[in-house]
């Protein structure tokens, strides 16, 4: 008997020690893993300060490197990124015929002669900043490949696998689906491609509050994992020899795990699609090792494990939308508990589109009150339909089966559902509002969900009024006029105490890229303007009206005023001697109305007190002449926007004597080809005295006109 005391008390002494050794190597397994996932994180600062070598930017040169990336096409231009030893820089394609971008496939070498140059984005007040955006994506250069020059392909990196199979997805894409909406929503959701997406796409998916559909966000990670749990548990469980070997029910947590994984390496691990992954992950984990986990800890682990890995992550909204939505549902889903299924479904929806208003106003400028109608429909849809079929149909492919005429059908459903809905009544265009005033809102909307009493709420209902904050002219400012950072173009906002005149719309390159819609659309939604009270087109050049579609669009507009009628836009003409007061604030055309093109541009004159500025458009010295005949008395001005960006055929020196500006401005770009403004015409305006002012190394130039008569010049950098 003692014998057999001895050999249990043995038994459990070595198990016991075992347990402890186990634990031992899984905590050192943990923290090895989390000095790795540091470790990366510290190499992602480190290369983020890193810049391209300077004696390969600005310049012809050979460069020899992988395509790392889909094509991004347009009519005008195909961008791809290029994966060289100095780092990824992005390049362009310009229409051509000896390098067609077809040929340019993920994962294939090549030997191009490039020019580069450091990214230079577009400084704007208020305004998202495209190059930090470059380097949060670790370009480091772009550039154009020069097509005249000889190109040599140089065989495939296979380093590129990943990329290579959502390249061949798409040319199953391509193959099958015809309809291009619909493809570009296929792509969109099943390999994270939003390439083909057009801007009135784009519209119609934020203006439903569905844009987290086509982002392969964490919904559809989770609902990937848990199709392929089922499935793979129920053909698990028709062996009784497999489930005694291995229970079904661990198989088909590896098998959600392994395929959250792909579908995530599909989807290029955003943040979005990397939570969702980590946290099936941990889920299935602990279901694995029955143990309990709560939620928040989870999301907290989620968030650590992403920051650790690459700390410029905590910078980006789609980090904070994804990690706050979740714990936002975490939180509604247990006050909501014991609600009827449907009901709270319904709930959830509402509540959680309510508690994100202040993010996406923060980051977006706008939310809608139709989402939760949008979602009622377009979430089972899509998450239960179309991209469960489109999985299906790639699988069946592979052996010939060609059924993706039914996920087209149902894609087609979602974009008719979507387009019946009333989103010009629901949707709300915003003002910009800051870090601060978000926090509050946040607050203030928990504060009025949760069980609390009454002095609580009146509380939450304070601070939810933050949202509300706005810009506006300080109150001993007359007039303030923003010529802002558009490259080689303009766009100018004349804003008064009680109105916004905007001045041309900058320019376009192709469909998918309208400058309006990363410069004057943002800055004018950041300075609180809801209503354009009057939208100048000084002339049809692409460089001043690209954006005009856009800005109605995304405005209410009350007049439209051109050098001549536009087709399909009931605009009046800026004729010469037309004048108007607003606050104070007189504007006058002295326009050469006979002239056409260029010449004919819209000239306007703003004054306040004893103060103006003049814009000419692109007028050149013929159309100077004239005006100097017509109005050589009415043009002194103490700012001019120089006529056609400072060109050799405009600013004469009788043009330049008249105005006799004080400070002269010029929008222009520093790398578009044009070498706006001229030397000669820049020397011309030092010689009379006058600042010169360029966008491309000033940002946006802003004049302030205060009431006692002071003028104040500010510069973006």
């Amino acid at each position: 008997m003692c014998k057999k005391y001895q050999l249990c008390f043995l038994y459990n002494k070595v198990f016991s020690c075992g347990s402890i050794v186990r634990t031992r190597w899984i905590n050192v397994g943990i923290i090895g893993l989390l000095i790795i996932i540091t470790l990366h994180g510290m190499w992602v600062l480190y290369d983020y300060e890193q810049v391209y070598p300077e004696d390969k930017v600005d310049k012809k040169i050979i460069l020899v490197g992988t395509v790392a990336s889909l094509i991004d096409q347009d009519k005008s231009v195909s961008k791809f990124l290029f994966a060289t030893n100095d780092g990824l820089v992005q390049l362009s394609v310009y229409p051509n015929k000896n390098l067609k971008s077809w040929r340019l496939t993920p994962g294939t070498r090549w030997r191009f002669t490039v020019k580069l140059q450091y990214p230079e984005g577009y400084s704007n007040p208020g305004v998202f900043s495209y190059v930090t955006w470059l380097k949060h994506q670790g370009i480091k250069a772009v550039g154009y490949v020069v097509t005249t020059e000889n190109v040599q392909f140089h065989g495939m990196d296979y380093n590129y696998l990943i990329e290579r199979l959502r390249y061949n997805i798409q040319k199953t894409l391509n193959h099958h689906i015809k309809d291009i909406s619909i493809r570009a929503l296929a792509s969109a959701l099943l390999i994270g491609n939003r390439n083909e997406l057009t801007t009135e796409d784009k519209r119609v998916f934020q203006q439903t509050g569905t844009s987290h559909l086509i982002a392969i966000s964490g919904l559809h990670i989770g609902m990937i994992a848990l199709f392929a749990f089922v499935f793979v548990r129920v053909l698990w469980s028709l062996s009784i020899v497999l489930c005694q070997w291995l229970p079904a029910q661990k198989v088909a947590l590896v098998a959600a795990v392994v395929s959250a994984f792909l579908y995530s390496l599909l989807a290029g691990f955003a943040i979005p699609t990397q939570r969702a992954f980590i946290m099936v992950l941990i889920f299935s984990l602990a279901l694995m090792t029955n143990r309990k986990i709560n939620g928040f800890n989870v999301l907290i682990i989620a968030a650590i494990i992403i920051v650790l890995w690459n700390p410029l992550s905590i910078l980006a909204p789609g980090f904070w939308l994804s990690f706050m939505a979740v714990f936002f549902l975490i939180i509604i889903n247990r006050l909501l508990l014991y609600m009827p299924k449907f009901k709270r479904y319904v709930l959830i929806q509402f509540l959680l589109m309510l508690l994100l208003i202040p993010l996406t106003v923060y980051w977006f400028q706008g939310f809608t009150l139709i989402g939760v109608v949008a979602n009622l429909v377009a979430i089972p849809l899509v998450s239960f339909l179309i991209v469960p079929s489109l999985f299906l149909n790639l699988m069946l492919s592979f052996f010939g089966i060609t059924l993706w005429s039914i996920s087209a059908y149902l894609i087609k459903a979602l974009i008719v559902w979507l387009d019946v809905l009333p989103t010009y009544m629901l949707f709300f265009s915003w003002h910009s509002i800051s870090l601060l005033a978000v926090l509050a809102a946040i607050m203030g909307m928990l504060i009025l969900f949760l069980p609390l009493s009454w002095y609580f709420r009146v509380l939450g209902l304070t601070l939810f009024l933050a949202l509300w904050q706005k810009n506006t002219l300080p109150f001993d400012v007359g007039a303030k006029v923003t010529v802002l950072d558009v490259g080689h173009g303009l766009a100018v906002v004349i804003q008064t105490k009680n109105a916004v005149v905007v001045y041309d719309t900058a320019g376009a390159g192709g469909h998918k890229f309208v400058l309006a819609n990363h410069t004057l659309i943002p800055y004018l939604k950041n300075q609180g303007v809801h209503t354009i009270n009057a939208l100048i087109i000084s002339h049809l050049g692409k460089d001043h009206s690209g954006g005009i579609e856009n800005v109605l669009a995304s405005f209410n507009v009350d007049q439209v005023i051109a050098n001549e009628k536009l087709s399909e836009i009931n605009n009046s003409i800026c004729t010469a001697g037309k004048r108007w007061l607003q606050d104070g604030v007189v504007f006058e055309f002295l326009t050469a109305n006979h002239l056409t093109g260029n010449n004919g541009s819209c000239v306007l004159k703003i004054s306040f007190d004893d103060k103006s500025m003049l814009l000419t458009g692109d007028i050149y010295k013929t159309a100077e002449r004239y005006i100097l005949k017509q109005y050589h008395n009415q043009l002194k001005s103490i700012v001019l926007v120089a006529p056609h960006h400072g060109s050799g055929s405009s600013s004469s020196k009788a043009f330049i004597e008249a105005v006799g500006p004080k400070y002269v401005i010029f929008s222009s770009s520093g790398h578009d080809g044009f070498k706006h403004p001229h030397n000669e015409v820049v020397q011309a305006y030092l010689n009379i005295g006058a600042k010169i002012l360029n966008t491309a190394q000033n940002g946006a130039i802003t004049a302030i006109f205060k009431d006692n008569g002071e003028l104040e010049i500010e510069t973006e950098k």
